[in-house]
């Protein structure tokens, strides 16, 4: 008997050391997205300018750009996703404004997880690149869609002189007697 116990326990240290060789046990973080919807039109141009298009499986009624998301099937918009098919397309993720809890409210006990991403201001806007892409798994793109982003936004000189007019006042709903600063 006292043999059969020693076996036992020599067996079952032997399979608890076995883990596999130097390999550290991999952390339990949230898979990658393999299949993502998104309702508001920005949202899916994030996603397609992160080059993450081909993991989109459905986009919002009024999602036009880039031109590959009119291939993609149509989910309704803010009052009236299309919660059946979302549903049967299976994401595995929905990007969501906050304006869109309802929905996110509806989806979460299906199973389907939500990334809601805030758009109220140009700040915004800016870390969504980011905060998709790294849940998305494509960190870099995040980066390079940011740095595009702020190249785009920074001012510009505008050649020659320009002529600017100010118009400081008017008539209500007429464009004649128009007031103006500016010389003469």
């Amino acid at each position: 008997m006292k043999t059969a116990v020693r076996s036992s326990l020599l067996l079952l240290a032997l399979l608890l050391g076995c883990r596999g060789e130097g390999t550290p046990p991999q952390p339990k973080g949230p898979a990658v997205p393999r299949r993502i919807v998104a309702l508001a039109p920005n949202l899916s141009e994030t996603l397609f300018a992160l080059g993450l298009g081909d993991r989109v499986v459905g986009v919002g009624d009024f999602s036009t750009w880039p031109p590959e998301a009119a291939d993609k099937p149509r989910l309704g918009g803010l009052f009236d996703a299309n919660l059946e098919r979302i549903v049967s397309l299976k994401p595995d993720l929905a990007v969501l404004l906050p304006s869109e809890k309802d929905l996110a409210a509806k989806l979460q006990p299906l199973g389907i997880e939500v990334l809601t991403i805030p758009n109220e201001s140009l700040a915004d806007i800016e870390k969504s690149f980011t905060t998709v892409a790294d849940r998305c798994g494509v960190p870099d793109a995040g980066a390079r869609l940011t740095a595009d982003w702020r190249t785009g936004l920074a001012p510009r000189p505008v050649p020659g002189k320009p002529r600017v007019v100010i118009s400081v006042g008017r008539q209500e709903g007429r464009l004649a007697d128009v007031l103006v600063a500016g010389p003469d």
